[in-house]
């Protein structure tokens, strides 16, 4: 998974579109979509930088920066493909608690939502 990818699934399980989020952290046109889209541009230290990325996204969508610059260094992470959580990041549901793994691809609380990766 890039790093682009678990930003657009975080994104989307808040149910916030490119445009909310450049709206709600005061960023530009397009930048969504360039961090979203940055095909190989997510090298540590070239390009994009994850840091700057969280520092630019946090308090907007939930994330981790952890989870970001792993993927960053193309270090493997589980992560849930219907809504971006990892085990770093559970999905945390007031009724049902944390989330936990219910396949290999997609967590509890998905599956509880009938939310599965395609």
């Amino acid at each position: 998974m890039t790093p682009g990818r678990y930003l657009a699934l975080r994104r989307l399980a808040a149910g916030l579109s490119r445009a909310d989020v450049e709206s709600l952290a005061g960023l530009p046109p397009a930048s969504v979509a360039n961090l979203e889209e940055a095909a190989g541009g997510w090298v540590v230290g070239k390009l994009i930088d994850p840091a700057t990325a969280y520092d630019q996204l946090a308090g907007v969508f939930p994330l981790c920066p952890i989870v970001l610059r792993r993927l960053a260094t193309r270090e493997t992470v589980r992560i849930c493909l219907a809504c971006g959580c990892s085990e770093m990041d559970a999905c945390d549901d007031e009724e049902h608690g944390p989330c936990s793994w219910a396949g290999p691809a997609h967590c509890t609380d998905c599956e509880r939502k009938g939310v599965l990766p395609e």
